[in-house]
């Protein structure tokens, strides 16, 4: 080309690098590989630095024209990196970025012989890139329209909040934009970048601070820019600790310490106002004002550690005060339930009194929860996460558990006066005392045992159903029977020398086995079921049986051993003068023979609903005790003991279903029994009445031998069996819930 047209090759490059500087600056993009090519060409001229060592010559017009280029060249690549995020888009056109950098060395130099010096060209750079985060915050600024905004005095401290965080948002999205797709270009000056990055931000503290200073003083809404902020910066390996992570730490340390005096007085006004009110009514896993407190203390250390604060010894300052508040207020929140737990177990009275019909109220089954459900959350809530890591932990843990050691005690001797109650009744049928023969003329059977026994009932089933910690539970109902037994044992212990009274004897055999299959059913070990006190007291029970020769006795105390599952028949023989006494002797053993079939049907049946609904109970409890089962299945410490336990309950269900198949078995076969025994009555009768004169008030009149008469009565616990002293046969019938066959009169024989 220079030979074809006549042109110097200097004077052509020279040319060439005007037009491209001239398309540049209009907008054009050009491929800094070229300009860089032309002025090596020409430099190498200028300075007389030829790659192939050959002389050659320049004029004077050449030399000006280098120079004015060079200088032309110098302005706009400064002016390439100072806006190197719009010259080159995303790091567009690849390697651009580098070879304009390279390219700005090699122009910043005197000549191709002597290069600019490392400093030199390190604070053109600088100062390229400090005018460059200028330029950013400016644009980034002007797209969040923050002067509109920050700076208008109209606008809400709120929305200025929102403003400043949505500018911070953009600003972290920029600076992510620059490493992703610059750092590498920047390699060499890494530092300088890092630089630019903190001017970038510092520009932004300013925004910041005029906002925070706005902000009322009970005000945490800038707290979210504070984690905004926080978050990115303690991830990035240049700006961590840098001189705006400083700033923002020294900035927001004033509002978190003063947050937290605040959390803390509204927690501790929460404990004195809301226990005040509180109602005691279950809420999850205790009562609203312990979730509410817990809720409280738990969300403020989440917030906290959520800040991740990047000063470690505020960070551990800040952690120690929050585990210390946190052991503080469950202490005196658990103070507070004590307090209410001592009112609600003086209520009804009973330690002194002498009712038998006491119900744990609910009330104090949700102050033992809310002491649970805090132990539980104290872990969580005490515990260090370094340094002595149960500082606080274990203190509240004592305390906690001496709290819920004196709730267990509380609640057990307030049980054991319900049987204290009954063993003082009791005590006035002793052997010589002054009202045992004026009570026994009321005949009782064993209402006293039977309204324990329901207390019990009812109590272990408030208990199960109510306290959440099934542990706790299950050691409340073994140190429960423990003390029982023990009071028993006492008791009878005191009576060595005398005999027991039957309706003792009844209702002491009535408690003791039916509290022993129902703390059986709660889940009480066989080893402390069986204990020696226990097999104590049922070998003197027993030899107190065997001490009774009369068979009314017999009977009463047969009422209080009865199973549900037993039909006991009792043969009653009646001499042949209780019929033939009067007139109406043969109306009355129609009576009572009707009467003992009514009687007989009426408890057959209600023995086997009382066995239905025990059993369906059992099988609740069962069911109830699996589930639990399947709670603690991976426990390591309970996992063997709970399999075997699982195993006696399968055997314990099969052998309910058969009893209940034997029961329908007997009632069948006693049914059958029962016909025959009619039909044998009923063909005496006819015998007798067609073959015996009617009786005579004379002197001389012998009396009808009448063959002896054998009817059923089954035993029940309202003692049905003795008759009443005054019998209507049709009120009888419509009671019966069993149809019963009439019986056909026989007409009178007229005299």
């Amino acid at each position: 080309y220079c030979s074809r047209y006549g042109v110097r090759g200097c004077l052509r490059h020279l040319y060439y690098l005007n037009d491209l500087l001239d398309r540049a600056e209009q907008g054009s993009m050009v491929d800094p590989q070229l300009v860089h090519y032309s002025y090596v060409f020409c430099a190498s001229h200028v300075s007389g630095n030829r790659p192939d060592n050959n002389v050659s010559t320049i004029t004077m017009e050449e030399k000006d024209r280098f120079n004015e280029i060079k200088e032309r060249l110098k302005l706009f690549l400064e002016h390439q990196v100072t806006n190197f995020r719009f010259s080159f888009p995303f790091g567009r056109p690849d390697g651009g970025l580098k070879a304009t950098l390279s390219l700005l060395e090699r122009v910043s130099a005197k000549d191709l012989a002597t290069p600019i010096s490392r400093d030199d060209i390190r604070h053109f750079i600088g100062k390229c890139l400090e005018n460059a985060a200028y330029i950013n915050y400016t644009r980034v600024s002007d797209q969040a329209k923050i002067e509109e905004t920050v700076y208008n005095s109209d606008d809400s401290p709120r929305k200025k909040v929102d403003d400043l965080i949505h500018l911070a948002e953009l600003c972290i999205e920029l600076l992510q934009q620059d490493a992703e797709h610059y750092r590498e270009a920047f390699q060499q000056y890494h530092d300088l970048l890092i630089e630019h990055e903190e001017i970038f931000w510092s520009l932004f503290a300013v925004d910041m601070e005029h906002v925070i200073d706005q902000q009322p003083i009970e005000s945490w809404d800038a707290f979210p820019l504070f984690q905004l902020l926080n978050d990115y910066l303690r991830l990035h390996d240049s700006l961590c600790n840098g001189r705006f992570h400083q700033q923002l730490r020294d900035t927001f340390a004033p509002l978190v310490v003063r947050y937290v005096d605040l959390m803390e007085s509204c927690i501790a006004q929460s404990i004195h106002k809301g226990f005040e009110k509180e109602n005691w009514k279950p809420k999850a896993r205790g009562c609203a004002t312990s979730e509410d407190i817990l809720w409280k203390l738990d969300a403020l250390q989440c917030f906290i550690r959520d800040l991740h604060w990047p000063d470690e010894i505020f960070r551990e300052h800040l952690e120690k005060r929050l585990k210390q508040m946190a052991s503080d207020m469950i202490e005196a929140c658990a103070k507070r339930v004590w307090r209410h737990f001592e009112t609600w177990m003086k209520k009804g009275g009973l330690i002194g009194g002498t009712s038998s019909d006491y119900l744990l109220p609910s009330e104090c089954c949700v102050m033992i929860n809310v002491i649970l459900d805090c132990k539980a959350q104290a872990l969580k809530l005490c515990a260090l996460h370094a340094g002595d890591l149960h500082q606080y932990h274990t203190r509240i843990d004592e305390y906690l558990e001496k709290n819920l050691s004196d709730m267990s005690k509380a609640l057990i001797q307030k049980l054991l006066s319900v049987l204290d109650s009954v063993l003082k009744k009791l005590s006035r049928y002793d052997e010589g005392s002054f009202f045992a023969q004026i009570l026994s003329l009321t005949k009782p059977i064993n209402e006293d045992g039977q309204a324990y026994v329901s207390s019990v009932n009812a109590n272990l089933e408030q208990l199960r159903q109510k306290i959440s910690d099934e542990i706790f539970t299950l050691n409340i109902f073994e140190e429960w029977y423990r003390q029982q037994t023990h009071l028993i044992f006492m008791w009878l212990g005191e009576r060595t020398e005398i005999s027991l009274h039957p309706y003792q004897l009844a209702c002491l055999m009535l408690i003791v086995k039916k509290t022993h299959g129902n703390f059986e059913l709660q889940g009480v070990q066989e080893k402390d079921l069986n204990s020696q006190l226990y097999n104590s007291i049922i070998q003197r029970l027993h030899n107190q049986i065997l001490a009774f020769p009369s068979l009314s006795d017999v009977l009463n105390l047969s009422d209080s051993m009865m199973d549900i599952a037993d039909v006991t028949e009792f043969r009653t023989t009646w001499n042949n003068e209780f019929f033939l006494k009067n007139k109406s002797a043969f109306s009355a053993a129609k009576h009572l023979i009707r009467k003992s079939i009514v009687i007989v049907q009426v408890r057959l049946c209600r023995q086997l609903r009382y066995t239905e609904k025990d059993l369906t109970s059992a099988l609740q409890s069962v069911e109830h005790e699996k589930q639990i089962l399947h709670d603690y299945h991976n426990s390591t410490s309970l996992a063997e003991v709970l399999k075997q336990r699982l195993k006696i309950l399968k055997n314990e269900i099969d052998n309910y279903n058969l009893q209940i198949k034997n029961i329908f078995q007997k009632e069948k076969d006693y049914w059958k029994q029962l016909e025959q025994t009619i039909a044998k009555r009923t063909n005496l009768h006819k015998a007798t009445t067609n073959n015996v004169k009617p009786l005579q008030n004379t002197s001389n009149a012998r009396p009808i031998a009448v063959a002896n008469a054998t009817f059923v009565v089954d035993v029940n616990k309202n003692n049905e069996n003795l008759p009443p002293s005054e019998y209507r046969s049709d009120e009888i019938e419509n009671k019966s819930p069993v149809k019963v066959p009439k019986i056909r009169k026989k007409k009178k024989c007229a005299s």
